[in-house]
Formats: structure tokens, sequence, C-alpha cells
């Protein structure tokens, strides 16, 4: 199946009627959304762009990017069509990851969005558990 038919198929299934006592509460989305390597000219139909079109506006985006992910368009996909309420981003201390960028990008719109929460968490109970890391 091309790519095409698989966004065909996924737009038929958000299509259909939800049931009013059972709606869908969270979609948990994994992958490039938007083509690797393409350019946002000319616009190219993508999996992210289907899901928003009909769940738009969302609660809230999770955004957890690897440093190869520099997610320009799938920003602009996410902040024009799935118009999320809530942003949460992973990784703004790390150079070269999108969390950073977009971090600043919201930071300087200020009448558009607000930072509410700001912190950190630990992975393990105890620092430096791995001493290899050393």
């Amino acid at each position: 199946a091309s790519s095409t038919d698989d966004l065909i198929a996924l737009q038929a299934e958000l299509l259909k009627p939800v049931r009013a006592h059972l709606p869908p509460s969270m979609w948990m989305l994994l992958g490039s959304p938007y083509p690797r390597g393409e350019e946002l000219f000319p616009y190219l139909w993508n999996g992210l762009d289907v899901v928003c079109l009909h769940r738009q506006p969302v609660d809230m985006v999770v955004i957890d990017p690897g440093n190869k992910a520099p997610m320009v368009a799938e920003w602009q996909i996410i902040e024009t069509v799935c118009r999320p309420r809530w942003v949460v981003l992973h990784n703004i201390n790390l150079p070269n990851h999108a969390g950073g960028w977009i971090y600043q990008y919201l930071l300087d719109r200020p009448k558009q969005w607000r930072q509410q929460a700001l912190g950190r968490y630990a992975l393990h109970p105890e620092s430096w558990t791995l001493t290899v890391e050393l």
C-alpha cells in the first residue's frame, strides 16, 4: 500500500461516527508525521494533518524530539491545524533539539502562549547510577 492509500484509510477511520458514551480520550502518534527530508513547499498531504483536521482543537500536544528532528514543518501543522490548548516540550535544554527553538518561539509570543510550568525530572532515583558514564 502506498502512503497515500494509508492516509486515505486513516481519514476513513477518523470519519467513522463516534459513540457519544465512548469518545476517544487520547491519541498517541509515534514516528515522522511529515515526510522526512521534504520541504514544506510544496505542501505534502500527511498523517498529522489528517488527524488534526478531524480532531482539532486538541487539548494537549507532547513534543519529545530527537536531535535529528528539526520539526519545522511539523510545528507549523501542529500550531495552525491542530491548534493545541497546551504544549508540553521535552529536551528544551539540549543543543540541536527542536524542543529548544519551539520553546523560544512560544515565549516570544506572550499574547498567544504562556509558560505554566518549568522543571526537570530524574530518570533514576540516584544521581550517576552508572559510574561507567564517568
